[in-house]
């Protein structure tokens, strides 16, 4: 189950990582006080699912630590799966935008660390702050962004095609999971991953991006 982690003395140190996250997007300096205050923080075990088809998305998450993963249950394959690290926004966009069901699981393959904010609340800080308003547009955009591109790769009908153009988009994700879930993503066998990874050409372009 997630556990609330203590809170700090102060706001702005504890969620220094969201902070900084959100004002890359745009600055938050003039209303940073006011939002850390809408923040609740959670520790969530790995292998723990955050949301589940038929529950609404009622906070917007930021992933401050860890690695989680989207995906579909269809007649018990997996679909529309995708993975994703730190810093990053997570949850299921359109049930937390509509305040409907979600059709997708989220689940935690890390020991991970959320700052989340309510759905109520992110909307009314959205109306009485202009720059945090312009602050989650900007975010939410590039999360839909990110999405896209990573789906894209599904588009590409050759595997070494959609393994290489991954790597060159987020490397990391090789290191911290597995390769099951990985060949899931990408939408091929476990054992074709492996096989494109353990060719000399895949081995240095993974130690070329350290």
């Amino acid at each position: 189950m997630p556990l609330h982690v203590p809170p700090p003395d102060s706001y702005e140190e504890e969620f220094r990582k969201a902070l900084s996250y959100l004002n890359s997007f745009h600055s938050l300096d003039h209303c940073e006080s006011k939002v850390v205050n809408l923040f609740s923080r959670l520790y969530v075990p790995a292998h723990t699912i955050i949301l589940k088809p038929g529950q609404i998305a009622t906070n917007v998450c930021f992933l401050e630590k860890g690695v989680v993963r989207n995906y579909v249950l269809k007649d018990g394959k997996e679909e529309r799966s995708w993975v994703q690290h730190e810093p990053v926004l997570i949850r299921s966009l359109l049930s937390f935008y509509t305040q409907t069901p979600s059709d997708e699981y989220v689940e935690t393959l890390e020991p991970s660390i959320l700052a989340m904010m309510n759905h109520d609340a992110a909307y009314q800080a959205a109306y009485d702050y202009h720059d945090f308003a312009i602050c989650l547009f900007k975010l939410i955009a590039n999360s839909q962004v990110r999405r896209e591109q990573m789906y894209s790769l599904i588009k590409i009908s050759d595997a070494e095609s959609r393994v290489r153009k991954l790597i060159s988009l987020d490397p990391m994700l090789f290191e911290r999971v597995s390769n099951k879930i990985m060949a899931a993503f990408l939408e091929m066998t476990p054992e074709t991953l492996s096989r494109i990874l353990n060719t000399k050409e895949f081995k240095n372009m993974l130690e070329n991006k350290h």
